[in-house]
């Protein structure tokens, strides 16, 4: 089923309003990691779910004049030959995954180690058990969303009058 997500995002100083369509195939588990990918690495630039001109589309970037994108962002299933490939052709672009757990990203990053030559170039994300489930059951059509730091390693995140948790995993 299509749903369509609308975000008031509170950023420090910044107000933004974002809207997240998840398609027939997606799930809301993917709309939480995206809208959080976007909050955690926030830049004026960045873009979701945009052709960055190459086979593979990322879940969010930071396109360039340079034929680069600086920033690839993707979020939940990833294929590994697609990252496999990105960080072949993307030398100078920073390449984040995020990932729903930290065993789905200690799996993921054992077979990116066999297939990646220049692993620095990866950056990865997670979150505890059970978080982003419970943020995607709480989504309603319009959310009121506020990040906040718990420390270097944990996060908060208030929406729609609930508050979630969670430690970051890198």
């Amino acid at each position: 089923m299509i749903e369509k997500f609308t975000f008031d995002i509170q950023l420090k100083k910044i107000r933004k309003k974002m809207i997240l369509v998840k398609g027939q195939v997606e799930n809301r588990e993917h709309i939480v990691l995206k809208l959080l990918a976007y909050i955690l690495y926030y830049d004026e630039r960045l873009q979701v779910e945009v052709d960055a001109g190459y086979h593979y589309k990322p879940d969010l970037v930071i396109l360039e004049d340079s034929r680069e994108p600086q920033l690839w962002i993707d979020c939940g299933h990833v294929a590994p030959v697609k990252i496999e490939n990105i960080a072949r052709k993307l030398r100078r672009s920073r390449i984040v995954i995020l990932k729903q757990t930290e065993a789905e990203l200690r799996q993921f990053k054992k077979l990116m180690e066999k297939r990646v030559e220049d692993m620095a170039r990866l950056e990865f994300l997670a979150f505890e058990p059970g978080f982003i489930t419970r943020v995607a059951e709480a989504l309603g059509r319009s959310n009121q969303v506020t990040l906040y730091p718990i420390s270097e390693n944990a996060i908060g995140l208030a929406m729609n009058d609930e508050i979630f948790e969670s430690n970051l995993y890198r």
